[in-house]
């Protein structure tokens, strides 16, 4: 599945969901700390309860390529704010809890 669209004059790329409600709910879903498989289960439950027949084929897949999207996004959201700034800091802190690996980051810049 090719996702990412690059726009030639530009060299941006651009990502464009049939589905966008699928998106924010898989989004807001991996937000929480639900599993992709959990998350693909809900959403299809949640489409048979409704009958929403454009949350249909809603798999662990489908739900990781939402995220390799946001993560995308989210990554070139903080390159384009790093760019306006003169100095930053960035604070991570790692921990375990209950079998799973958790990452903060926190940045804090100058400009």
């Amino acid at each position: 599945m090719h996702i990412f669209t690059r726009e030639d004059p530009s060299g941006d790329y651009t990502v464009t969901f049939k589905a966008p409600m699928a998106y924010k709910l898989a989004i807001k879903h991996v937000v929480i700390g639900i599993s992709m498989k959990h998350i693909a289960l809900a959403i299809q439950t949640a489409k048979e309860v409704v009958n929403a027949p454009k949350f249909t084929g809603m798999n662990q897949t489908r739900v990781a390529t939402f995220a390799r999207v946001q993560c995308a996004t989210n990554f070139q959201t903080t390159t384009n704010i790093l760019k306006l700034v003169w100095a930053f800091s960035i604070a991570l802190d790692a921990s375990t809890g209950q079998g799973t690996s958790y990452v903060d980051c926190e940045d804090l810049s100058f400009t």
